[in-house]
């Protein structure tokens, strides 16, 4: 057994380990109810025969549901095999890196060093499964077999590309509808300077193999075409063009929201933009080069990514990208030629400095005070055991943004809420961010979203909400439900002109638990 096998089998076994035990940690360490249970319930639906789009509302995350389905199949339903899926995303990124950034001819302790910063900046900040986490994280997984595709010339690696874009679109349509774009654009153009037919085969494959996948699994699943387009295609893009419209989100154009807010990630890809301006002037076949296509991704997805974050609503995620841009800044620093030795020690010292300069940043703003959760300025020692709600909560550290100072009120309102929601024996409408209740309690719980926010539900007065109310009438009626529980901070707005008014007969079970009572020729 050679050396270099054994260093590498160590360097893997200690990324694995940090990935993992990092991001449990974290993931175990505070609540922010809407994002921290996005897919607990709906994970063990789809365990119960129900499917996003035709049994609720799914305008984005289809996937995460299915996967989330099958590692509570595997491994139980419990919020540690919930965290488990954020872990395995942040180690099959952690290490895909290491042996990417090794195929790229960096050496194993760089390799080691970017991967290993990547495992404590990656999935940590959220800690549990998260829509645009899980995009961002196929799409670089997309990126890397994109470019090992161009290096290699290996066809599996082109057959992999849009598999993975597939995978990240159906996790969240954004980002990675933009990689889409950009890989489909520059891979038109290398073909039509490198062209070859099987590659070419390879990736139209792929395309139709996935397209056919997904039409069969509409099929199967009895999912209307038409209800899949307006709620995964329609009520997104919408949202997406509203945005583009108001200040906020794209607008104002400020030099402090684009350039210094991600003053990280622009100094990240620096060095690559130098690279390819120098390599560019140079090369008069520019378009043959494999090294000018991997540096336009490189250069241009994390600007994508910036325009991403601004479109959301989300605490800053898209960091994701920095370590490996980092990585790779510095795969094409060593094959800089021109160089003085003085000047190359500079610019590696500068990589590793402003790299590891990040992490400490981003671990002490993000990481470690759980600001993903809004709990920057909460007293994180205050949190206590969620068994003490259930035990598939075990382990969960509970604190919200709700009750800061006195965790115990919120978990005996809780309490209380499930006491009183299964002593109700009849099917009802459950409404609320704790989408832990349906695993907790049974199945006569049912609910017409995973959660019932502003951006996640299309309401009155917007596109799709036709479609929405329809969906909602449809399922009160299927399941003969008479009752509608709603919990805070949902508020009975999320569902307005859903139902003629003065026809819900409203009462207060306890302080955050609200019981709507449908009268009979109710609904519209």
């Amino acid at each position: 057994m050679n050396k270099n096998y054994i260093k590498t089998s160590i360097y893997t076994a200690i990324l694995i380990a940090s990935s993992v035990v990092v991001n449990n940690y974290y993931g175990h360490l505070g609540v922010f109810p809407l994002d921290t249970f996005l897919f607990f319930d709906s994970g063990s639906r789809v365990l119960d025969g129900q499917i996003g789009v035709r049994d609720y509302w799914a305008s984005t995350g289809i996937l995460i549901d299915l996967m989330q389905a099958l590692l509570f199949k595997i491994l139980g339903v419990s919020f540690s095999t919930y965290v488990f899926h954020a872990s395995l995303m942040n180690l099959i990124l952690t290490v895909s890196t290491f042996f990417v950034l090794k195929k790229f001819k960096l050496n194993n302790i760089f390799s080691f060093y970017y991967s290993l910063l990547l495992s404590f900046s990656a999935y940590v900040i959220s800690g549990t499964p998260f829509l645009d986490h899980h995009s961002i994280i196929f799409s670089i997984l997309a990126m890397y077999c994109f470019f090992i595709a161009i290096q290699s010339k290996k066809n599996i690696f082109w057959v992999l590309v849009p598999f993975l874009l597939f995978l990240g679109f159906f996790s969240k349509q954004s980002p990675a509808i933009y990689l889409i774009f950009l890989i489909s654009i520059l891979s038109l153009i290398y073909f039509l300077f490198n062209f070859s037919i099987k590659p070419f085969l390879s990736i139209l494959f792929s395309f139709l193999l996935c397209s056919a996948i997904i039409i069969f699994l509409l099929i199967k699943n009895n999912i209307e075409l038409i209800n899949f387009y307006n709620q995964y295609f329609s009520y997104p893009a919408s949202i997406g063009d509203l945005r583009m419209n108001i200040d906020g989100f794209i607008k104002p154009f400020e030099f402090s929201r684009y350039i210094l807010k991600f003053k990280f990630i622009h100094l990240s890809y620096l060095f690559l933009v130098f690279f390819l301006l120098s390599n560019t002037i140079k090369n008069k076949k520019i378009l043959k080069d494999e090294n000018f296509y991997i540096l336009l991704v490189l250069i241009i997805f994390p600007l994508l990514l910036i325009f991403h974050q601004l479109m959301s609503l989300n605490q800053k995620f898209v960091g994701i990208i920095i370590p490996v841009l980092f990585g790779f800044s510095h795969v094409f620093f060593l094959r800089s030629r021109n160089l003085a030795k003085t000047q190359r020690s500079i610019i590696r010292n500068l990589l590793i400095f402003l790299s590891a300069i990040y992490i400490v940043y981003n671990f002490t703003s993000y990481v470690d005070n759980r600001r993903f959760m809004e709990l920057k300025n909460i007293n994180l020692k205050n949190a206590v055991d969620a068994k003490i709600i259930d035990k598939k909560l075990s382990g969960l550290k509970w604190i919200t943004f709700l009750y800061p100072n006195d965790p115990m009120t919120e978990i005996k309102l809780i309490n209380n809420s499930i006491n009183l929601l299964r002593a109700n024996n009849e099917n009802f409408l459950l409404l609320t961010d704790y989408s832990f209740l349906y695993s907790i309690i049974g199945k006569n719980i049912y609910t017409t979203s995973r959660v019932h926010d502003s951006v996640s539900i299309p309401l009155y007065g917007e596109k799709n909400f036709i479609d929405y109310k329809n969906l909602f009438i449809k399922i009160i009626k299927k399941n003969n439900i008479k009752k509608i529980y709603i919990m805070e901070p949902v508020k009975l707005s999320s569902i307005k002109e859903i139902f003629v008014e003065n026809c819900l007969t409203a009462s207060e079970l306890n302080e955050i638990l609200k019981l709507y009572i449908i009268e009979d020729s109710c609904i519209y």
